[in-house]
Protein backbone atom coordinates (compact mmCIF):
# COMPACT_ATOMS: atom_id res chain seq x y z
CA UNK A 1 0.00 0.00 0.00
CA UNK A 2 2.88 2.35 0.76
CA UNK A 3 4.52 1.58 -2.57
CA UNK A 4 1.29 2.08 -4.53
CA UNK A 5 0.66 5.34 -2.70
CA UNK A 6 4.13 6.61 -3.64
CA UNK A 7 3.65 5.43 -7.22
CA UNK A 8 0.32 7.25 -7.47
CA UNK A 9 2.08 10.44 -6.36
CA UNK A 10 4.80 9.88 -9.01
CA UNK A 11 7.67 9.41 -6.58
CA UNK A 12 8.71 6.53 -8.80
CA UNK A 13 7.50 5.20 -12.16
CA UNK A 14 7.77 2.14 -14.36
CA UNK A 15 10.63 2.82 -16.75
CA UNK A 16 8.43 2.17 -19.80
CA UNK A 17 5.61 4.31 -18.36
CA UNK A 18 3.21 1.38 -18.60
CA UNK A 19 -0.16 1.97 -16.93
CA UNK A 20 -0.48 -1.13 -14.79
CA UNK A 21 -0.70 -1.96 -11.09
CA UNK A 22 2.48 -2.13 -9.06
CA UNK A 23 3.63 -5.72 -8.60
CA UNK A 24 6.66 -7.66 -7.46
CA UNK A 25 8.03 -9.04 -10.70
CA UNK A 26 11.48 -9.49 -12.21
CA UNK A 27 10.03 -8.31 -15.53
CA UNK A 28 9.10 -4.84 -14.24
CA UNK A 29 11.68 -2.14 -13.58
CA UNK A 30 10.94 1.03 -11.64
CA UNK A 31 12.96 4.22 -11.18
CA UNK A 32 12.65 7.13 -8.82
CA UNK A 33 11.60 10.34 -10.53
CA UNK A 34 14.74 12.00 -9.15
CA UNK A 35 16.74 9.60 -11.34
CA UNK A 36 14.83 10.55 -14.50
CA UNK A 37 16.68 13.16 -16.52
CA UNK A 38 14.94 16.52 -16.39
CA UNK A 39 12.07 15.24 -14.23
CA UNK A 40 13.48 15.06 -10.71
CA UNK A 41 13.83 18.74 -9.87
CA UNK A 42 12.48 19.55 -6.44
CA UNK A 43 11.81 15.94 -5.42
CA UNK A 44 14.96 15.49 -3.34
CA UNK A 45 14.30 18.53 -1.14
CA UNK A 46 11.00 17.20 0.18
CA UNK A 47 10.42 13.60 1.12
CA UNK A 48 7.05 11.93 1.64
CA UNK A 49 5.94 11.48 5.22
CA UNK A 50 2.92 9.86 6.82
CA UNK A 51 1.58 7.36 9.29
CA UNK A 52 0.03 4.03 8.38
CA UNK A 53 -2.56 3.79 11.10
CA UNK A 54 -3.56 0.29 10.05
CA UNK A 55 -0.01 -0.81 10.91
CA UNK A 56 0.00 0.69 14.41
CA UNK A 57 -1.40 -0.72 17.61
CA UNK A 58 -4.99 -0.02 18.57
CA UNK A 59 -5.58 3.23 20.44
CA UNK A 60 -7.81 1.41 22.92
CA UNK A 61 -5.78 0.40 26.02
CA UNK A 62 -8.07 -2.58 26.61
CA UNK A 63 -7.73 -4.01 23.11
CA UNK A 64 -6.66 -7.66 23.14
CA UNK A 65 -5.74 -7.83 19.49
CA UNK A 66 -8.80 -9.60 18.17
CA UNK A 67 -12.09 -8.71 16.49
CA UNK A 68 -13.89 -8.20 19.80
CA UNK A 69 -12.41 -4.72 20.32
CA UNK A 70 -15.02 -1.98 20.69
CA UNK A 71 -12.98 0.66 18.86
CA UNK A 72 -14.59 1.35 15.44
CA UNK A 73 -11.21 1.85 13.75
CA UNK A 74 -9.25 -0.87 15.46
CA UNK A 75 -6.57 -2.01 12.97
CA UNK A 76 -7.21 -5.63 13.96
CA UNK A 77 -10.75 -5.67 12.59
CA UNK A 78 -10.89 -2.92 9.95
CA UNK A 79 -9.72 -3.53 6.39
CA UNK A 80 -6.71 -1.38 5.42
CA UNK A 81 -8.68 -0.13 2.41
CA UNK A 82 -11.39 1.33 4.65
CA UNK A 83 -9.49 2.45 7.72
CA UNK A 84 -10.55 6.06 7.17
CA UNK A 85 -14.21 5.11 7.07
CA UNK A 86 -14.67 6.78 3.68
CA UNK A 87 -17.19 5.23 1.30
CA UNK A 88 -16.54 6.01 -2.35
CA UNK A 89 -19.24 5.63 -4.98
CA UNK A 90 -19.01 2.55 -7.16
CA UNK A 91 -17.99 3.91 -10.54
CA UNK A 92 -17.88 1.46 -13.48
CA UNK A 93 -14.73 1.45 -15.53
CA UNK A 94 -15.40 3.74 -18.48
CA UNK A 95 -14.80 2.59 -22.01
CA UNK A 96 -13.75 4.80 -24.92
CA UNK A 97 -16.73 6.61 -26.43
CA UNK A 98 -15.57 5.92 -29.97
CA UNK A 99 -16.70 2.95 -32.03
CA UNK A 100 -13.46 2.75 -33.98
CA UNK A 101 -11.80 -0.64 -33.77
CA UNK A 102 -8.46 -0.87 -31.98
CA UNK A 103 -5.72 -3.38 -32.57
CA UNK A 104 -4.13 -4.73 -35.75
CA UNK A 105 -5.61 -2.65 -38.57
CA UNK A 106 -4.49 -5.18 -41.20
CA UNK A 107 -7.10 -7.71 -40.03
CA UNK A 108 -9.89 -5.69 -41.66
CA UNK A 109 -8.10 -4.99 -44.95
CA UNK A 110 -8.71 -7.01 -48.09
CA UNK A 111 -5.61 -9.23 -48.53
CA UNK A 112 -5.47 -8.24 -52.22
CA UNK A 113 -5.22 -4.54 -51.26
CA UNK A 114 -2.79 -5.29 -48.43
CA UNK A 115 -0.43 -7.24 -50.68
CA UNK A 116 -0.47 -4.41 -53.22
CA UNK A 117 0.68 -1.78 -50.73
CA UNK A 118 4.23 -0.51 -50.82
CA UNK A 119 6.37 -0.39 -47.67
CA UNK A 120 5.85 3.36 -47.50
CA UNK A 121 2.06 3.03 -47.72
CA UNK A 122 2.06 0.32 -45.07
CA UNK A 123 4.18 2.41 -42.71
CA UNK A 124 1.96 5.44 -43.30
CA UNK A 125 -1.20 3.52 -42.41
CA UNK A 126 0.49 2.16 -39.29
CA UNK A 127 1.46 5.66 -38.17
CA UNK A 128 -2.07 6.94 -38.79
CA UNK A 129 -3.54 4.05 -36.79
CA UNK A 130 -1.09 4.61 -33.92
CA UNK A 131 -2.08 8.27 -33.83
CA UNK A 132 -5.77 7.35 -33.74
CA UNK A 133 -5.26 4.76 -31.00
CA UNK A 134 -3.34 7.32 -28.94
CA UNK A 135 -6.28 9.71 -29.15
CA UNK A 136 -8.73 6.93 -28.29
CA UNK A 137 -6.68 6.02 -25.21
CA UNK A 138 -6.39 9.69 -24.23
CA UNK A 139 -10.15 10.11 -24.53
CA UNK A 140 -10.62 7.06 -22.32
CA UNK A 141 -8.23 8.56 -19.76
CA UNK A 142 -10.20 11.81 -19.73
CA UNK A 143 -13.40 9.83 -19.24
CA UNK A 144 -11.77 8.04 -16.30
CA UNK A 145 -10.69 11.39 -14.88
CA UNK A 146 -14.24 12.70 -15.01
CA UNK A 147 -15.85 9.53 -13.65
CA UNK A 148 -13.41 8.68 -10.87
CA UNK A 149 -12.26 12.10 -9.71
CA UNK A 150 -14.74 14.83 -10.65
CA UNK A 151 -17.92 12.77 -10.39
CA UNK A 152 -16.39 10.78 -7.53
CA UNK A 153 -15.79 13.94 -5.50
CA UNK A 154 -19.33 15.14 -6.10
CA UNK A 155 -20.92 11.83 -5.14
CA UNK A 156 -18.67 10.84 -2.21
CA UNK A 157 -20.64 10.05 0.94
CA UNK A 158 -19.63 11.42 3.37
CA UNK A 159 -18.31 14.42 1.39
CA UNK A 160 -14.55 14.54 0.90
CA UNK A 161 -14.53 18.33 0.48
CA UNK A 162 -17.22 20.44 2.12
CA UNK A 163 -19.24 22.55 1.82
CA UNK A 164 -20.54 22.07 -1.72
CA UNK A 165 -19.55 25.60 -2.72
CA UNK A 166 -15.90 24.96 -1.81
CA UNK A 167 -16.01 21.61 -3.64
CA UNK A 168 -17.21 23.22 -6.87
CA UNK A 169 -14.57 25.93 -6.56
CA UNK A 170 -11.93 23.25 -6.01
CA UNK A 171 -13.06 21.33 -9.13
CA UNK A 172 -13.03 24.55 -11.18
CA UNK A 173 -9.57 25.58 -9.97
CA UNK A 174 -7.97 22.15 -10.40
CA UNK A 175 -9.56 20.77 -13.57
CA UNK A 176 -9.92 24.13 -15.30
CA UNK A 177 -11.26 23.61 -18.87
CA UNK A 178 -10.79 19.82 -18.91
CA UNK A 179 -14.32 19.38 -20.25
CA UNK A 180 -13.51 21.57 -23.26
CA UNK A 181 -10.41 19.50 -24.02
CA UNK A 182 -12.43 16.31 -23.72
CA UNK A 183 -14.94 17.54 -26.28
CA UNK A 184 -12.12 18.56 -28.61
CA UNK A 185 -10.54 15.11 -28.34
CA UNK A 186 -13.89 13.42 -28.97
CA UNK A 187 -14.48 15.55 -32.10
CA UNK A 188 -11.06 14.55 -33.42
CA UNK A 189 -11.87 10.86 -32.98
CA UNK A 190 -15.26 11.34 -34.63
CA UNK A 191 -13.57 12.99 -37.62
CA UNK A 192 -11.26 9.99 -37.94
CA UNK A 193 -14.25 7.64 -37.80
CA UNK A 194 -16.10 9.60 -40.49
CA UNK A 195 -13.02 9.69 -42.72
CA UNK A 196 -12.61 5.92 -42.38
CA UNK A 197 -16.28 5.27 -43.11
CA UNK A 198 -16.20 7.46 -46.22
CA UNK A 199 -12.91 6.10 -47.54
CA UNK A 200 -13.26 4.22 -50.87
CA UNK A 201 -10.77 1.67 -49.51
CA UNK A 202 -12.12 1.50 -45.95
CA UNK A 203 -10.70 0.78 -43.41
CA UNK A 204 -7.69 2.43 -45.04
CA UNK A 205 -7.55 6.17 -44.33
CA UNK A 206 -6.09 7.95 -47.31
CA UNK A 207 -5.76 11.52 -45.96
CA UNK A 208 -5.62 13.01 -42.47
CA UNK A 209 -3.78 16.31 -42.90
CA UNK A 210 -6.91 18.46 -42.84
CA UNK A 211 -8.16 16.64 -39.73
CA UNK A 212 -4.96 17.37 -37.83
CA UNK A 213 -4.97 21.01 -38.95
CA UNK A 214 -8.50 21.46 -37.61
CA UNK A 215 -7.55 19.72 -34.38
CA UNK A 216 -4.44 21.90 -34.02
CA UNK A 217 -6.61 25.01 -34.21
CA UNK A 218 -8.90 23.62 -31.51
CA UNK A 219 -6.01 22.57 -29.27
CA UNK A 220 -4.41 26.01 -29.64
CA UNK A 221 -7.51 27.53 -28.07
CA UNK A 222 -7.77 25.14 -25.11
CA UNK A 223 -4.39 23.77 -24.09
CA UNK A 224 -2.58 27.06 -23.26
CA UNK A 225 -5.21 27.74 -20.59
CA UNK A 226 -5.06 24.18 -19.26
CA UNK A 227 -1.26 23.87 -19.15
CA UNK A 228 -0.90 27.40 -17.79
CA UNK A 229 -3.13 26.42 -14.88
CA UNK A 230 -1.17 23.25 -14.01
CA UNK A 231 1.26 24.79 -11.46
CA UNK A 232 -1.61 26.40 -9.54
CA UNK A 233 -3.65 23.17 -9.73
CA UNK A 234 -0.76 21.11 -8.38
CA UNK A 235 -0.31 23.55 -5.49
CA UNK A 236 -4.04 23.39 -4.66
CA UNK A 237 -4.01 19.57 -4.69
CA UNK A 238 -0.90 19.40 -2.51
CA UNK A 239 -2.38 21.81 0.03
CA UNK A 240 -5.65 19.86 0.17
CA UNK A 241 -3.81 16.55 0.59
CA UNK A 242 -1.70 17.98 3.41
CA UNK A 243 -4.71 19.39 5.27
CA UNK A 244 -7.41 16.85 4.39
CA UNK A 245 -6.54 13.18 5.06
CA UNK A 246 -9.85 12.01 3.59
CA UNK A 247 -8.99 13.73 0.30
CA UNK A 248 -5.57 12.06 0.32
CA UNK A 249 -7.20 8.67 0.84
CA UNK A 250 -9.74 9.43 -1.91
CA UNK A 251 -6.88 10.19 -4.34
CA UNK A 252 -5.00 7.02 -3.42
CA UNK A 253 -8.06 4.80 -3.91
CA UNK A 254 -9.06 6.52 -7.16
CA UNK A 255 -5.53 6.26 -8.57
CA UNK A 256 -5.46 2.58 -7.66
CA UNK A 257 -8.74 2.01 -9.49
CA UNK A 258 -7.50 3.86 -12.57
CA UNK A 259 -4.24 1.86 -12.60
CA UNK A 260 -6.09 -1.43 -12.25
CA UNK A 261 -8.49 -0.81 -15.13
CA UNK A 262 -7.74 -2.60 -18.42
CA UNK A 263 -6.75 -0.72 -21.54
Amino acid sequence: MVARSLQAQLWFVEVDWDIKPLRDSSEDVYRFMSEMEGMGEGLTSELPAGLMTMATKCYSPSCTGDSRCYAPRCPFKVSPDTFLGLKLPAVPTPAPSTSMRRGDWTQDVDPFILNGMSDRQYTRQTIIRNAIESEVQYEADLTTLEKLFIQGLREADPPVIAPARRLEQFIHDVFCNERELHETCRRLIDHFAIRERESPQSPLILSVGDIFLTAAADFRMGYPEYTGNLPAAEAIIKKEMDENPEFRFFCEVSCRISLDRPG
